[in-house]
């Protein structure tokens, strides 16, 4: 499967990933942490309450995260609010590798040689 072909199914299907039911907030603290202390201006808070993961930074919401049916499933945070600017769309992306790349640290696969080292580097 190719790059592009890759990445839209995930966003589209989610990513399939087994996480044991007793560990699920394990992962979700683990994230959270991991983006809260890379070297971006991300920043992450989990809503415990809704099971789910937030990405934002200091002026939008752009990914929620949620594990569901052993599939980590990515979302709008608020489908009225739209990420309609092409530098929107670049930052929700950014958001998105950084989950990819904090998976791929956990569970290495071949999804990792289809990120940029600069791109890795930021996370």
């Amino acid at each position: 499967m190719k790059f592009r072909e890759k990445f839209v199914k995930y966003l589209t299907e989610g990513m399939s990933i087994h996480i044991p039911e007793d560990e699920v907030f394990l992962f979700y603290n683990a994230l959270e942490d991991f983006i809260n202390t890379a070297d971006n201006k991300f920043i992450a808070f989990y809503d415990i309450n809704d099971e789910s993961l937030v990405i934002s930074d200091i002026d939008k919401d752009y990914l929620r995260i949620r594990y569901q049916a052993d599939k980590i499933i990515f979302q709008h945070v608020d489908p009225a609010s739209m990420l309609d600017t092409h530098v929107d769309l670049i930052i929700a992306g950014q958001a998105f590798l950084g989950v990819i790349i904090f998976i791929e640290q956990l569970s290495p696969s071949e999804d990792t040689q289809f990120i940029l080292q600069r791109q890795n580097d930021q996370w």
